[in-house]
């Protein structure tokens, strides 16, 4: 028998056509997080973070649901002591997500509840600080769930995969601006380390 819904989350639209979004994603692995940070994603190496293949108009079961519209019993939130303050901004859903499933509860995209969901509207003008964080949030992910040795792998494909890659695109594009934010994330970043180092050594 199923576990009952422990966290759920509605259909939200990507934008003003009403659209569904694909918002629903798997956990990650830290195979899947290293390919992901080398684009091998997109040459089908990994499967993608998010579930793009299916359509998201069914109920369903699924690893994870997005922290924008997501609905939890309260009693369970608070066993659980609710979000990890240590991710800003990104993975606090996925964290949540997947201690919800380990307490034996289920996870559900619900077909019928919709919302509009503005995509990165918290972080939008903020480009290099939403990439930082994205980066930061993924590495102490890592080290929570995966270990010592599966965060430093991120920290380093962060410098060395995620980060050239990233600057790579922007210089194609011959956009200065968008490159100067990915440089600006990768000094955030490496400022960041001291601070995440006790945490990755700790896992």
């Amino acid at each position: 028998m199923p576990s009952p819904a422990g966290a759920s989350s509605g259909r939200g639209s990507s934008n003003s056509n009403g659209r569904t979004a694909r918002s629903c994603a798997r956990t990650p692995t830290p195979a899947a997080m290293f390919g992901r940070a080398f684009a091998l994603d997109r040459l089908g190496l990994v499967p993608p973070h998010f579930l793009l293949d299916w359509d998201h108009e069914d109920d369903r079961a699924v690893d994870q649901v997005m922290g924008a519209f997501l609905m939890i019993r309260r009693d369970l939130f608070i066993a659980l002591d609710g979000f990890d303050e240590r991710f800003f901004v990104y993975y606090e859903d996925v964290d949540l997500c997947l201690r919800v499933r380990q307490a034996g509860f289920s996870v559900r995209h619900l077909a019928g509840p919709v919302a509009r969901h503005l995509g990165q509207g918290t972080t939008r003008q903020a480009k290099a600080r939403r990439l930082f964080y994205i980066l930061r949030s993924e590495i102490l992910y890592a080290a929570k769930h995966h270990g010592r040795i599966a965060a430093l792998a991120l920290a380093v494909a962060a410098f060395c995969g995620q980060i050239p890659l990233r600057l790579a695109q922007a210089l194609s594009r011959r956009s200065i601006a968008e490159a100067g934010e990915v440089l600006r994330a990768a000094r955030l970043l490496a400022a960041a380390l001291p601070e995440i180092a006790p945490v990755i050594l700790r896992a």
